[in-house]
């Protein structure tokens, strides 16, 4: 069976991208980015900016395109983690975000 590699691109993207979404959406509502190390979303978002250079350098839409969404998606999470301590926290279905998380 041959797979085009264009389409297993597409669908490491989709299914790459959509896992962070509900992170996206908890970190949100909960504004609450606690549990997320700094190290980390510094990182993250460093390989994927460097990823998406990469695409552009190749010019690869396909690589451009997903590391691009994953990084939009990766700043709301630093966004709320680094701007949490100016504002307080909201609750997640009527609960304190610490007891969401359990």
């Amino acid at each position: 069976m041959h797979i085009d590699g264009s389409l297993l691109g597409i669908l490491a993207g989709i299914l790459t991208t959509l896992s962070y979404f509900p992170q996206v959406i908890k970190t949100w509502k909960t504004r609450s980015a606690d549990d997320f190390s700094s190290a980390w979303i510094v990182a993250l978002c460093a390989g994927l900016t460097l990823w998406f250079l990469y695409g552009i350098y190749i010019k690869d839409t396909i690589v451009m395109l997903f590391n691009m969404l994953g990084l939009i998606q990766l700043l709301i999470i630093a966004f709320v983690k680094f701007s949490a301590k100016r504002r307080p926290r909201k609750k997640y279905n009527g609960i304190s975000d610490k007891a969401a998380l359990n």
